[in-house]
């Protein structure tokens, strides 16, 4: 399958957030770091609210087209603009490590 006139429109950032380095006392701490700045497609497939905690929280579910990476797994988070997105999925969708989907979803922030 060859993605054919695919345009990549939005600019993410993909963040590790389990990497870990030395501070200056020789301790192992967790500190997040940016891995890929990427051009994608983003889609939003679906929006939904639910009870958690007694507060109704929404949540929008986003489909990310990219150029295939290699390491990239669901305990990284995605970045665009403002957003930010926890992986649920990858799907290699050409079969060969050229396209990726990533299954996103982002908890919105609501006033209050």
């Amino acid at each position: 399958m060859r993605i054919v006139g695919r345009v990549y429109r939005h600019k993410i950032e993909i963040w590790d957030l389990k990497h870990t380095e030395e501070n200056e006392v020789g301790e192992e701490v967790q500190v997040p770091k940016k891995l890929y700045e990427l051009w994608a497609d983003i889609n939003p497939v679906r929006g939904k609210e639910y009870f958690e905690a007694q507060k109704i929280v929404q949540e929008m579910q986003y489909k990310i087209t990219t150029r295939y990476r290699e390491g990239i797994n669901p305990a990284m988070l995605v970045k665009w603009g403002d957003k930010e997105l926890n992986i649920n999925s990858i799907i290699d969708i050409s079969g060969k490590e050229e396209h990726m989907e990533l299954m996103c979803t982002e908890k919105v922030k609501t006033n209050g």
